[in-house]
């Protein structure tokens, strides 16, 4: 027998390096992070666009990448030599909470490494072939701010085990050779070169035991575009054109103070903690209160601003041009679109919400982890539900009718039905608690929008929703009941966007519709924290829909618009533009229309109308 024949087989090796550049200098599969509820931004928008939205279907469609174990490959090329393989691979990291840990993280990564070989294997057949997998820094931008240390260790060693998983169940035949650990900016990519050699001799240990070889290359490999961080690159990534939504977490203490977090461009301001006097929020907010909704002015718009954000973190809030506002149960409360972030440099004083696109996502443990997304364009609008009682006797007997309600409701469905959604009317007597609620599951829903009277509980224990006929409700329990869940929920009611966060006060306690729209999935929600107007909520919502189909404008902006519109023709003390709450997906479009927009026009109510309860 010949020496050959006694030597052992070779290890299959894995090469690393890290490359400074442009990632539309690369053509190569590319990992890439995405959180739960992050709309599509930054490096993957740069993707999509090169895969002509390839992503932004999957997105659209509800099969995107977002908890940890969940993964969407889309890859082009390979079939020859002149077109290398390319695309993306989207790992889960989870809810955007601080929770990534390095061990979750290599999870994630293992997961996306191996999606990534069954892809290929799938789409260009059984082999052999060896390919070249990109990878940004993931986790090192994140909530969780991991070092770039650990970031490396968990990108390595998530590949090293998928290789070694995958050739244990498919054999060896297809495999990842090349490992590029991706940065745009020099000194970072310089820093994780650093990290790699300084990691390399026990990730070569590591690789061993799983019967693979590693060759980590210390030096830096430049590519096109590589560049030195500014002052800017904190706040708006490099190709995004200023669509990316920063993220501003805020977190409610036991002792009623409040944890912050900015996260612009996915890059850390450290927490910061203000301290807060229990109860001087609501007596601050309360004392005037006849419906429910603060009565603001400038001065408490400004003294919300001093006494909610910290000093340190005041510029920051006043330098943003649009935000995504994490808030928990506690501090959804605060009326954080009223806050007035004076400042003599930036002009004339506005509320935050007026001066910025601003949407709120809500941090919950309580999510359904499986959501259908609901197919078609189908809808669904009520407006002025009857709320006649079982006995039908007396004027007593039932809530003042909302006629502006109805004819809101009437002009929404037209403008639906223009823009090819199959959209449903239910109004007035047509509006009876059987028929909503049998409507409401008779076939998978894309829109629900309800215009009428909302009720806030009396007390501990007390019923929330929209009020309907015969002593019932459109409750929380209704609304989680729905599966497919709707991709939009507008809830044009008063007091709904009260949120449960298990405290004892009867004002928190409430069993929140909103709450329960974003835990069982749907993509965006629209609510009214207090009493709004009928003339308010008319223009609100108009404007809304008018710029969500007919203009075409994402969520965010189209919410921002409404708000707008909404301040400009209200009333002196009038604070229906501030009432909304927006949920959800800042980047969230409407489906396409299949056919052409008709020009209808939704007439605003007239100014002096009574509020919605």
């Amino acid at each position: 027998m010949s020496a050959a024949a006694d030597a052992p087989a070779a290890r299959p090796l894995l090469s690393v390096l890290v490359r400074a550049g442009d990632l539309r200098g690369l053509t190569l599969p590319l990992l890439v992070g995405q959180h739960e509820q992050d709309p599509i931004a930054g490096p993957q928008a740069l993707i999509d666009q090169k895969l002509g939205g390839a992503l932004s279907d999957r997105h659209r469609l509800g099969l995107y990448a977002g908890p940890v174990g969940t993964a969407t490959v889309v890859l082009r090329g390979g079939q020859s030599d002149s077109e290398p393989l390319h695309g993306a691979v989207v790992t889960g990291l989870g809810p955007y909470d601080g929770t990534l840990g390095s061990r979750s993280l290599t999870e994630a990564v293992r997961t996306g490494a191996l999606r990534l070989l069954l892809q290929v294997r799938d789409q260009l057949g059984p082999g052999p072939r060896a390919f070249t997998l990109g990878t940004l820094l993931l986790g090192s931008n994140s909530a969780a701010n991991l070092g770039l240390e650990t970031v490396v260790e968990a990108l390595v060693l998530g590949v090293l085990q998928a290789s070694q998983r995958f050739a244990e169940v498919a054999g060896p035949a297809i495999r990842i050779e090349r490992l590029e650990l991706v940065e745009l900016h020099r000194d970072l990519a310089q820093a994780a070169a650093q990290q790699l050699a300084r990691l390399a001799p026990r990730l070569q240990a590591l690789a061993e035991l799983g019967g693979l070889g590693l060759a980590c290359q210390s030096a830096l490999q430049p590519t096109r575009g590589p560049r030195a961080r500014s002052a800017r690159s904190s706040s708006v990534p490099a190709g995004t054109s200023g669509g990316y939504w920063p993220r501003l977490l805020v977190r409610s203490r036991a002792d009623g103070a409040l944890d912050y977090l900015h996260l612009g461009a996915r890059a850390r301001a450290e927490a910061i903690g203000q301290p807060l006097q229990p109860g001087l929020l609501d007596a601050l907010l309360h004392p005037a209160d006849t419906a429910g909704a603060p009565g603001w002015d400038a001065e408490l718009g400004r003294t919300l601003f001093h006494l909610l954000v910290p000093p340190d973190f005041r510029e920051t809030v006043r330098q943003l041009s649009r935000a995504v506002l994490v808030v928990d149960a506690h501090s959804a409360a605060v009326p954080w679109e009223l806050l007035l972030a004076d400042d003599p440099a930036l002009g004339p004083a506005e509320p935050l919400a007026l001066r910025m696109p601003m949407v709120r996502q809500l941090a919950s443990s309580g999510f359904r982890r499986q959501v259908r997304r609901s197919p078609g364009q189908a809808a669904l609008v009520i407006g002025n539900p009857s709320t006649l009682t079982r006995s039908g006797q007396g004027t007593g007997d039932r809530l003042e009718p909302l006629p502006e309600a109805a004819e809101e409701a009437t002009q929404i469905h037209q403008l639906l039905q223009d823009c090819g959604h199959a959209s449903a009317l239910l109004v007035g007597a047509q509006a009876s608690a059987s028929r909503v609620l049998r409507q409401l599951h008779a076939r998978p829903l894309h829109l629900l929008h309800v215009s009428a009277h909302g009720l806030q509980p009396d007390g501990p224990g007390g019923r929330c929703g929209v009020m309907l006929s015969d002593d019932l409700m459109l409750t929380a329990i209704e609304i989680g009941a729905m599966d497919p869940v709707p991709e939009l929920v507008f809830l044009n009611c008063c007091h709904l966007g009260r949120l449960d966060d298990g405290r004892t006060t009867p004002a928190q306690r409430a069993a929140s519709l909103a709450q329960t729209l974003i835990d069982i999935g749907v993509r965006c929600v629209l609510v009214a924290g207090w009493a709004v107007s009928d003339a308010g909520a008319a223009q609100f919502g108009g404007t809304f829909y008018r710029e969500l189909l007919q203009n075409g404008c994402a969520f965010g902006e189209a919410v921002f618009r409404a708000r707008q519109r909404t301040h400009e023709l209200a009333p002196a003390g009038d604070l229906s533009w501030g009432a909304f709450q927006a949920y959800g997906d800042p980047a969230w479009t409407a489906v396409r229309p299949t056919r052409p927009a008709a020009p209808t026009r939704i007439r605003s109510a007239p100014a002096a109308v009574r509020p919605r309860r």
